[in-house]
């Protein structure tokens, strides 16, 4: 996947958290244990995180790029997916999401990603 539709699906499902943590990973170049003292993960959380983002993005090389000029508009989309009375619901279609909410996202709402993300991509702030 993208790098950019990678952080978007992130920020759709309200995972500010894993930005938090690659943000100050990869840009300001904190080291795992430093940014699980102020984020109360541990050290090894961070490195799992930042581990799947090789996994799951086409070129994580980028991925410090991509952070430093979005990462203020990523912190600004609100989230699909919401925990509700029943678990998490999914605010656009109304359906309950129990499991893969990342799969949920991509088969149903793929067109209001790339939308979100073309917005995001549109409203760079440098």
């Amino acid at each position: 996947m993208e790098p950019l539709t990678w952080l978007v699906l992130q920020a759709v499902l309200g995972r500010y958290e894993v930005l938090d943590v690659l943000y100050l990973y990869y840009v300001e170049g904190w080291r795992p244990y430093r940014i699980g003292r102020r984020l109360g993960l541990s050290g090894r959380t961070i490195r799992q995180m930042v581990t799947r983002v090789w996994e799951e993005v086409d070129s994580g090389l980028g991925l410090a790029d991509y952070l430093r000029y979005y990462y203020s508009n990523l912190l600004e989309v609100e989230p699909l997916i919401v925990l509700s009375d029943d678990g998490f619901t999914c605010r656009l279609c109304g359906e309950a999401v129990l499991r893969h909410p990342e799969r949920h996202v991509l088969e149903r709402h793929l067109d209001l990603l790339l939308a979100v993300r073309d917005a995001v991509r549109l409203s760079r702030r440098g």
